[in-house]
């Protein structure tokens, strides 16, 4: 893409400098709007009531109002009837309320978008008018409905139509048509959204009563959502409408709006707040065929019942981003599969797409590869497409030849949206494809602004920026050039690793900066900082600067560590960043498996804070620790009784770690999160778990608890613990179990891939085996970050006929394919290492039990000498003596079996100094050893022996059948 620096007449400048007493930033930014005139950039900065323009001017407003007034002399029932989208809805509740309020009888309706599509449904109207409607108004619809509006007239109704939309040759003929964009209206301002014409209705209507303005004005806040929503252009009396509207948002008295504020955590909302935070959760409801929930969260006047209807918007949400995804991702691989992208215009379809999401769908990709987009969903009974388009592509015009084979067709230069019958998809796309379509080729310039030097960002410059405001259609956020700013950290984040944070400066002056859609610059490469060109906006008070566009200098980026992503992964990433759009407001998660592993992995790659995970034990945290070791090279801290030096800013650590240095602890960290709050809550019987609940419901805001498995009581604990509930999502593994105790070597003929939870075992294995297999992978998370990734790459690729793999590796059993027969060589210390082994997807794996009860036994040992207890210290001690040499007592452990090799040794010996236990000259005192003194080390092993007793032994001996309940039953806590 080509940057063009403005260019301008700088006599204007200086007449606006002169005249207004501005500066020539901010003037050189209203010349590039097209505002030359001091008298119009008076206007432009500061809008005011009067620039609102007499409603009155707009064609058949008169006869509107004395409809209107006429149903209300008589006692006649007024039906608004308006659309799906966030300016339908908000222009049916502006509209009804205003009536209601100045003693209109009025009803109400929404259509559903997927039930009944766009516009008027004779059905709704007949229902409607046999319970007594005699008077229609539409809101956001209806200029171009000419059978519906004949139907309505029929039946008995006085219509009148308030709308925005492009109108067609011919009007309905209905008794009113309030539409800036008729062509036989002479309205000064064309670009009002469907809540702006239904404002200006009721501002007639005031007029008419001589009502306060205030009585008008009350309804700007959502006037403002709506205009700001449907992406009118934000100029003329739009901006005073926006400007006042989101000010009397801030301090707004509506439950709904003000709660929906709060749980975004906006506090202070601009344009871009509305647009790509709040719209969002309205349009939702709209586009799950739900919009009268968005329209009574709107209108409530009920605390309580808006709460309910928020929760309700948020799940509404949370699919629609899901559903969302799915087809995104469907469609890009069609245009990369078939080079659609090198068409003027890209066309997909799918079958039965959902409705409610291809127009956004058509957004994203029209944003991905800079083209008009329709996104077509077929089924049974025809096709409904929606089209998105770039600037300077009209694609009113641009469709209006292909018309005969529209059944319904409407909507705005830059969105449209049209039916066709099933038959006729292939010959429109056909059609289209070998129409010569005009397309303006400026959407590949991208003009800048002006220059500017990072040092030269300062509070003075925000303020004039702040006088541009609201930004949006019509008037974008200004776009400057900085010349050779220094990257010094850079971190790719959400689908495909599109998205890009940085950390940039020059001369001194730092920012962090965020680019959506410029990844792709950006090599995944440990490199030295270097420089770059790049054209940004500025957001906040505190400045954000946002990437728009970038040309590196020399390709020496510093992007941390090394985070490799492969296709598994970057889909469940794509499903969260749709997911975790909002600020984590809300601190319960509930996932499979695979969803909690890439939750982890976003943390640690895409928040800001410090994050620490708080496991119960040694190990389930290992069981994390290890997974992501898939994806990371070790930069993570583990910290225990053993390890406690800290080097990075995130760590993984047990619970008795975290109590016994909560002070440092709680300073080091920004947010906590608790890694299976299931396993807590079967022990919150427990004093260390009390204790840590304790500070978990008074320090609420700074934790997040994440759960694979969801008992009946979980939401109950998480209301105690001051916690909410922010997403649930539960795939049942797919999977079968094969008995095989102790025939591991017969496994050999029937399995592709062993399981290890312990390595020396693995390593055992390989050696017994390695001459009798040439093909044979092996997958260890104590190799090297690069071997990990060459024995990922050719298990990917090849297949291998044998894969020899630890436990806890997000899946890697599952690249072997279809019915794959894992065998689970030995025996686990968790069950999450067999649930970690199987299939989320639907594919099916098996897999083969051939450990025996005796390894099971072998494993509780083992836990027990890794953590020793207060008996087995005290008998150590009487043994030994209370004085002896450190190299003597270490072998004396070995020879004695206390312990099963000098490594188990010198854990025992760390215990003992927790003890009291002191060294000197070679020489170890035992003599001062208080077994009622905390140890860590021991407070860590009885939750080991908790945990695998109640946890893992019971299911363990019970075979398949008790591991086959444990794993696929969601409430069954493991």
């Amino acid at each position: 893409m080509r940057w063009v620096v403005k260019r301008i007449d700088q006599d204007e400048l200086k007449r606006l400098v002169s005249e207004l007493g501005i500066s020539e930033f901010i003037a050189r930014l209203l010349i590039n709007r097209g505002i030359k005139d001091p008298e119009k950039a008076i206007k432009f900065l500061d809008p005011s009531k009067h620039d609102l323009h007499d409603p009155f001017l707009l064609k058949d407003m008169d006869r509107a109002v004395q409809i209107l007034l006429r149903a209300r002399e008589q006692s006649e029932i007024v039906l608004v009837y308006g659309d799906y989208d966030v300016d339908g809805i908000t222009g049916a509740a502006v509209l009804k309320e205003f009536l209601q309020r100045h003693g209109w009888k009025v009803v109400h309706y929404i259509p559903k978008r997927i039930d009944e599509g766009y516009g008027l449904q004779p059905q709704v109207l007949e229902a409607f008018r046999n319970e007594g409607a005699k008077v229609l108004v539409t809101v956001d619809c209806g200029v171009t409905a000419i059978d519906a509006v004949q139907i309505a007239k029929a039946m008995g109704y006085d219509v009148v139509i308030s709308d925005h939309h492009e109108t067609a040759e011919t009007l309905p003929l209905a008794d009113a048509i309030l539409d800036p964009k008729r062509k036989d209206d002479e309205y000064p301002f064309k670009d009002l959204a469907g809540v702006g014409v239904a404002f200006k209705l009721i501002s007639a209507v005031a007029l008419q009563l001589s009502l306060d303005e205030e009585e008008v004005f009350r309804y700007l806040d959502l006037v403002a959502l709506g205009t700001v929503a449907d992406m009118v252009k934000l100029i003329d009396e739009n901006r005073f409408i926006v400007k006042e509207g989101l000010e009397r948002m801030r301090k707004t008295d509506r439950p709904g709006l003000a709660l929906l504020l709060s749980r975004l955590q906006i506090v202070d909302p601009d344009s871009r707040d509305i647009g790509f935070r709040v719209a969002p959760k309205i349009n939702a409801a709209g586009r799950l065929d739900a919009a009268h929930d968005a329209f009574d969260l709107l209108t409530t006047r009920d605390p309580t019942l808006a709460s309910q209807l928020i929760d309700v918007l948020f799940e509404y949400n949370a699919t629609r981003q899901e559903i969302e995804s799915q087809i995104f991702e469907k469609a890009v691989e069609q245009i990369e599969r078939g080079n659609l992208d090198k068409h003027p215009i890209i066309v997909v379809r799918g079958r039965d797409w959902h409705v409610g999401v291809i127009g956004i769908v058509a957004a994203r990709l029209c944003h991905r590869y800079n083209k008009p987009v329709i996104v077509i969903s077929e089924g049974d009974e025809g096709a409904r497409a929606s089209a998105r388009s770039v600037s300077g592509v009209n694609l009113i015009d641009v469709l209006q030849p292909f018309l005969e084979y529209f059944e319904e067709f409407g909507g705005h230069p830059l969105a449209v949206g049209f039916s066709l019958e099933p038959e006729s998809v292939d010959r429109f796309i056909e059609a289209l494809r070998s129409y010569d379509i005009p397309l303006d080729d400026q959407s590949a310039v991208l003009e800048v602004d002006a220059i500017l030097r990072l040092e030269d960002i300062n509070e003075n410059l925000i303020r004039e920026l702040q006088r541009l405001e609201p930004f949006g259609h019509g008037n974008p956020e200004p776009l400057f050039l900085c010349e050779g700013v220094k990257i010094e950290a850079a971190k790719l984040f959400g689908q495909n690793q599109s998205n890009v944070r940085l950390i940039v400066s020059s001369n001194g002056k730092r920012f962090e900066a965020t680019g959506f859609g410029v990844g792709h610059l950006f090599e995944m490469s440990l490199y030295e900082p270097t420089g770059m060109d790049v054209v940004f906006t500025i957001r906040g008070r505190v400045p954000t600067l946002y990437v728009v566009d970038a040309e590196v200098n020399e390709r020496k980026l510093s992007l941390g560590r090394v985070t490799p992503q492969e296709p598994e992964l970057r889909h469940r990433l794509n499903q969260l960043e749709q997911i975790l759009e909002e600020p984590l407001t809300r601190n319960l998660f509930v996932f499979d498996l695979r969803m909690r592993n890439a939750f982890f992995y976003w943390l640690f790659t895409t928040r800001k804070e410090r994050c620490a995970v708080i496991s119960l034990n040694n190990i389930l945290s290992t069981q994390l620790y290890h997974t992501l070791l898939r994806y990371f090279d070790r930069s993570i801290d583990y910290l225990n009784s053993l390890n406690q030096q800290v080097k990075n800013n995130h760590a993984l650590m047990t619970l008795s770690y975290f109590l016994a240095n909560l002070d440092e602890v709680l300073r080091r960290y920004d947010l906590f999160i608790i890694n299976e709050l299931a396993v807590f809550g079967e022990l919150r019987e427990e004093p260390e778990i009390l204790s840590f609940f304790d500070v978990v419901s008074r320090m609420s805001d700074r934790f997040l608890a994440v759960s694979v498995k969801r008992p009946d009581w979980l939401y109950d604990l998480a209301m105690v613990l001051n916690l909410s509930p922010a997403y649930e999502r539960l795939c049942r593994p797919t999977y079968g179990l094969l008995d095989s105790a102790g025939q591991i070597e017969d496994a050999l003929n029937e399995s592709n891939c062993f399981l290890f939870s312990d390595n020396k075992n693995l390593a055992r294995f390989y050696r017994d085996i390695s001459g009798m297999n040439q093909s044979v992978v092996v997958y260890s998370h104590s190799m090297k970050l690069n071997q990990r990734l060459s024995a990922l790459s050719v298990i990917r690729k090849k297949k291998p006929k044998l894969l020899l793999s630890s436990t806890n590796t997000d899946g890697i059993p599952n690249l072997l394919g279809e019915e794959a027969q894992i065998t689970v060589s030995d025996s686990p210390l968790t069950l999450f290492e067999l649930l970690d082994a199987v299939s989320f997807d639907g594919t099916f794996q098996i897999l083969n039990l051939t450990f025996s009860r005796d390894d099971v036994v072998r494993r509780k040992l083992e836990i027990e000498e890794l953590f020793p207890d207060v008996d087995f210290i005290e008998k150590i001690v009487r043994d030994i003596g209370p004085r002896v040499q450190i190299a003597e007592f270490l072998d004396l452990l070995v020879e004695r079996n206390y312990a099963r090799n000098g490594s188990y040794a010198k854990i025992m010996l760390h215990v003992l100094e927790e003890l009291g236990a002191r060294q000197q000259n070679g020489n170890l005192d035992l003599s001062g050893i208080d077994t009622q003194r905390n140890s860590l080390r021991i407070g860590e092993g009885k939750l080991e022996r908790q945990y695998f007793e109640r946890f893992v032994e019971k299911f363990l001996l019970q075979r398949a059948k008790g591991i086959y309940k444990a794993l696929s039953n969601p409430r069954v806590v493991i």
